[in-house]
């Protein structure tokens, strides 16, 4: 009766380990899927402070195009060192959520209201219609420019909520 009582007790200890490792397997299965989905969360809410960093972008770059129209040089100058100075920025910290050609555009946005700003500072307003034409366009495409690119991260950050 003796051995019985053991051989039974092994094979109950047995079985108990066994389900042991399998609540272990499942513990660890369950904590790689949390882990998962808190590096997904996570890069969702950077994107949205990426997404939040270009529509301040572009609220600056509608305050620039208005100085411009306005013919309002020092603030022009101050608008259009903050944009440039923050495109900068936004395109080496939230570069890793963008495309190459998002990235190509902030550097084509920053490169044109820098040649404005320098143009402005040295020069002042525009003399002519045709120039202030020209200034305006450029002025226009850099806000669209930024625009679209909130637009752009907007739509991902949505389709992965879906």
């Amino acid at each position: 009766m003796g051995a019985a009582f053991y051989f039974f007790f092994g094979l109950l200890a047995n079985l108990a380990s066994l389900l042991g490792v399998g609540f272990s397997v499942a513990a660890w299965r369950s904590a790689k899927t949390a882990t998962t989905a808190a590096r997904e969360a996570r890069d969702t809410i950077r994107k949205g402070a990426a997404a939040e960093d270009l529509q301040a972008l572009g609220e600056k770059a509608k305050e620039f195009l208005r100085s411009v129209e306005n013919d309002a040089v020092p603030i022009a100058c101050l608008r259009a060192t903050d944009i440039v100075s923050e495109t900068s920025k936004a395109k080496h910290r939230w570069g890793r959520f963008m495309e190459l050609d998002s990235l190509q555009s902030l550097d084509s946005v920053r490169e044109q209201i820098s040649v404005i700003s320098r143009s402005q500072a040295s020069k002042g307003a525009p003399t002519t219609p045709a120039q202030k034409d020209r200034l305006l366009r450029f002025c226009h495409t850099a806000r669209l420019t930024l625009n679209e690119e909130w637009g752009k991260l907007m739509s991902e950050i949505e389709r992965q909520g879906e």
